[in-house]
Order: C-alpha cells, then sequence, then structure tokens
C-alpha cells in the first residue's frame, strides 16, 4: 500500500524507538498498524531498513522518495557525519542491488543520494567518489593503470570524465593507486573485506596537501586506519622520501616502504 507522505514522521520517530530499544519491533509495528491502519509488512520494511541504513548494511526493499529524503533530512539532524555516511553507502549498496536485479537505472533513488552526498564533510565526498571510479578501474588493464600514474603532470585537467561522468582528477587517481596496490596497509599488509565484498583502505599523503603533496605514488601511502591515525597523530618523522621509498620513524618503530609501482 502507498504510504501517506503525513505519516512518515511518526514512523521515523517509532523506527528510532525501536532502534534505540525503547520499543520492541513487534511493538512498533502494532502501534503503526494500529493508529494508521497500514501494511504489517510495509512497516517491517521502514523499521528493519532504519536499522540497516544507521549500521550502513544494503536493504533490498525500497522505501518510496518522499520518506527516503525524510530519513536522510532528520539522520542530518539528529546523528553525526559518520553516520550519515553509513545510512549513504546503505542507499548506494541497494541502488546497485536493484539495478542488478532489474538490469535498468534507479534515478530516482541516484538523485536522493546525490542531493545529500554534498551534506558530508568533503573526504567522505572524496571515498564515496573513489568508490564510484572502483568498477571502471577493476575493468582497466593493469599496464594501463600503470601508464596512466607514469604520465601525470601538474597542468593536467583537475576533473577526468569517465563515462560521461565528471569525476576529480585526484579521487581517479587515487582509486588507481588502491587497485594497483591491492587495497592493503603497506605497513601491516591489512585488507579489510567490507560488506559488498569491496575492500576499505585508506591513503595517507607523506607530503601533506597543504606542503603541495600531490595525489601520486611517489607521495601516497596506503594504511589501515589503525596505522593511518598513527601515521598523523603519533609521533612521526620522514627520514628519507624519494620517488621509489620512503623511510619513516613512527612511535619508536622504523619502516621502509616501495613507493613504485610496477
Amino acid at each position: 500500500m502507498k504510504i501517506p507522505d503525513s505519516v512518515v514522521p511518526d514512523i521515523y520517530l517509532i523506527c528510532q524507538r525501536v532502534f534505540n530499544n525503547e520499543l520492541t519491533a513487534a511493538q512498533g509495528n502494532r502501534h503503526l498498524v494500529e493508529t494508521y491502519g497500514l501494511n504489517q509488512s510495509s512497516v517491517d520494511t521502514f523499521i528493519r531498513n532504519f536499522e540497516h541504513m544507521l549500521n550502513g548494511r544494503r536493504f533490498r526493499r525500497t522505501l518510496n522518495l518522499f520518506a527516503m529524503r525524510y530519513f536522510l533530512e532528520r539522520f542530518t539532524i539528529d546523528y553525526d557525519s559518520q553516520t550519515l555516511f553509513k545510512a549513504l553507502s546503505a542507499l548506494m549498496q541497494h541502488i546497485s542491488y536493484i539495478e542488478d536485479q532489474t538490469g535498468g537505472k534507479h534515478p530516482g533513488m541516484r538523485q536522493v543520494f546525490s542531493e545529500f552526498v554534498t551534506r558530508l564533510p568533503q573526504d567522505f565526498q572524496d571515498e564515496f567518489e573513489q568508490d564510484d571510479i572502483e568498477e571502471d578501474v577493476k575493468s582497466t588493464p593493469r599496464e594501463k593503470l600503470i601508464a596512466y600514474l607514469k604520465n601525470l603532470k601538474k597542468t593536467d585537467d583537475d576533473h577526468v570524465m569517465i563515462d560521461g561522468k565528471s569525476y576529480k582528477r585526484d579521487n581517479h587517481t587515487l582509486a588507481v593507486i588502491k587497485q594497483l596496490r591491492d587495497f592493503a596497509c603497506q605497513v601491516c599488509n591489512t585488507k579489510i573485506l567490507k560488506r559488498d565484498g569491496t575492500f576499505y583502505i585508506e591513503a595517507a599523503h607523506i607530503k601533506a596537501r597543504s606542503q603541495f603533496g600531490r595525489e601520486t605514488p611517489d607521495n601516497i601511502l596506503l594504511l589501515c586506519p589503525n596505522h593511518h591515525k598513527e601515521f598523523d597523530y603519533g609521533e612521526t618523522e620522514i627520514t628519507f622520501h624519494d620517488a621509489d621509498k620512503v623511510v619513516f620513524m613512527m612511535n619508536g618503530k622504523s619502516y621502509s616502504v616501495t613507493l613504485t609501482i610496477e
């Protein structure tokens, strides 16, 4: 059944109370069914999707566009940027799932995603963009990716076109570096598998952006979250750095990392 827009705010509050363990899912469902005459299955979908979105997990059944916009708008008010990032990650996983199932596009939800991703801090926006580029990068021969990195110039345009869509060149470059370095931490070799089957890794600048450090292989370290935070906030000293290698002390330990990609 179609859910009236006027009911969505109360649905959100009930979903939130269930998520906070103030109500059981059965109690929340019963309240909405008895108060508004809603379909029990539709209410279950709202409650389940709310939980999945706050946990950054894919959901399968689609909410209507008004409800999705309302939920995301409230997330920006009630929660922090990390939670909104998780919710949008869940939404993008849902969009990919639906498009895989139907063989078509989901333009309405993609538009909603685009509207709210701009509410995120820039580093979160960049992460989404790199994830979007990843599919194109995965299907590109390794030798072509290496050639792309070798031919990077300071005078290159700030953006690159992929399948008719404009992306930041820096995000494209980082996606290429992650692919060629196999998404592994260059300190401990950790690879973090995400729920969607892809891998998560973070990029650290050896020479900071504020010091005009570039997104090039000789200035990027791939690090797991723990080593990234240690590199940024620990006692770190670069003792040697050229195009091929970086040597640094980090909290009393010495590390030597190869930067070349072949």
